[in-house]
């Protein structure tokens, strides 16, 4: 029975491990920081940060993989903000949503924005907290077809 058992985890193990997996370095001449990895039935969506060529401030970053790793498409969201995103979905049309702090000389805010398949940017919307500081961690949709952001302020 034991030797039936070990057989059968050995090979769950190396069925997970051997699933056609990749490794790659895929970035930008800055400095990237990626964070979220959404999953698509032909790729991969990666969401992180850039740093600015001087390194004063950051720009949303996305990507768009095939299952090999290989890019189809990347593309930043930025402007002389700094930008830190916190999370992410995609909804059935594999739109991206996501919910990021937009850092502004003296105060902070959050900002949503939606982002088509390609990538390309259908909303952006900054929720300015009156100079309090903004945390936005996650993002969800409502059953309704909106957005739920919760986090904190301060």
């Amino acid at each position: 029975m034991k030797t039936i058992l070990a057989t059968i985890l050995i090979a769950s193990f190396l069925t997970v491990v051997n699933t056609g997996g990749f490794q790659k370095a895929i970035g930008t001449s800055g400095v990237d920081n990626g964070k979220i990895i959404l999953n698509l039935e032909d790729g991969y969506i990666v969401i992180g940060e850039k740093s600015s060529d001087d390194h004063q401030r950051k720009e949303i970053l996305v990507y768009k993989t095939d299952k090999g790793g290989n890019v189809n498409w990347a593309k930043s969201y930025g402007g002389t903000e700094t930008y830190v995103v916190n999370d992410a979905y995609l909804d059935n049309e594999n739109h991206i949503h996501l919910s990021a702090e937009r850092y502004l000389s003296n105060r902070e805010s959050l900002l949503y924005m939606e982002l088509d398949e390609n990538g390309n940017l259908e909303t952006s919307v900054p929720y300015d907290e009156g100079g309090n500081e903004v945390e936005p961690w996650a993002i969800a949709p409502t059953e309704n077809g909106g957005n739920i952001i919760v986090g904190f302020t301060k």
